[in-house]
């Protein structure tokens, strides 16, 4: 039987050459046509860029204009309380779970963000209504309960015939004056007797 020669391979070695032919052509990357076509592809990227910002910016604007319509809803529900932290309370507790839905459903999360963040800043503006409305609801009150109090103490004070009766009327009238005095920091000057 014939012997087949057989190869037996020797130690290889990583190299640093690459196969084939190598030239000292040089070309310069500013003087090809893809160079040519590089600002024009510049600005197109920038346009769809642009596009998308703008777009979820306007999705983002149309999500919280109806987030502030529910907001000035529970706000307008809340003009009468007079007890600030409560109406914060019943505003939060009502309108958290309504954003966080909102924006749960939102696929991009760069419109999240962008709502989000909107959110917070309109939060402030929020808290600063509802403790307007408060204040301001406070104050009505207040002078409703004075009024209704003086109101039924001149009633007294004319109808009774007792001095006595009379001086006491006319003491709560005074002492009345002076709590919703010091309840609205009105000063001396408003119950100065003339």
């Amino acid at each position: 039987m014939p012997k087949i020669p057989t190869f037996t391979a020797g130690r290889t070695e990583m190299t640093t050459q690459a196969s084939g032919v190598t030239s000292n052509i040089q070309i310069s990357p500013n003087s090809t046509i893809a160079s040519a076509l590089l600002p024009a592809t510049d600005a197109i990227t920038n346009y769809a860029v642009k596009k998308r910002d703008a777009t979820e910016k306007l999705e983002a604007q149309k999500i919280v204009l109806e987030l502030k319509a529910e907001s000035d809803k529970i706000k307008h529900s809340q003009k009468d309380n007079i007890n600030e932290s409560e109406a914060i309370d019943i505003f939060k507790r009502e309108f958290d779970p309504l954003v966080q839905k909102t924006v749960g459903n939102l696929k991009n999360k760069r419109v999240q963000k962008l709502v989000n963040d909107q959110m917070l800043l309109e939060n402030a503006e929020n808290v600063y209504t509802l403790k307007k409305q408060s204040f301001e609801a406070f104050e009505k009150e207040s002078v409703r309960v004075y009024n209704d109090t003086q109101s039924s103490n001149i009633g007294k004070y004319k109808t009774s015939d007792d001095p006595k009766l009379k001086e006491k009327y006319k003491s709560e009238l005074y002492r009345a004056a002076e709590i919703y005095n010091d309840a609205h920091n009105l000063g001396e000057n408003d119950l100065k007797k003339e």
